[in-house]
């Protein structure tokens, strides 16, 4: 089993959304994939940015994504996440 991949909130603007959202990822398809997620719902994260979230993480991350639910995501209704490399440079 794979370590499960950060979902982490900077925008709480709408509640509702973070919702939606939350329940897109949570959604288990057809051929019972389900996404190894965990829910970061903390205000100490508010208006990051991706590079500002990166430092944040722990030297002994194990993730090889971070996923971003940032403003762009709670005010489109498509809600589009934000998808980080963590092997890359910032």
């Amino acid at each position: 089993m794979t370590p499960e991949v950060p979902v982490v909130r900077t925008d709480f603007s709408d509640q509702a959304a973070w919702e939606r959202v939350q329940t897109a990822i949570n959604w288990v398809t057809p051929d019972d994939f389900e996404a190894n997620v965990t829910f970061v719902d903390d205000r100490a994260f508010a208006g990051l940015s991706a590079t500002e979230l990166q430092r944040c993480l722990p030297a002994s991350n194990e993730h090889g994504l971070l996923l971003i639910v940032d403003e762009s995501t709670i005010r489109s209704a498509e809600h589009p996440v934000l998808v980080v490399n963590l092997g890359e440079e910032p």
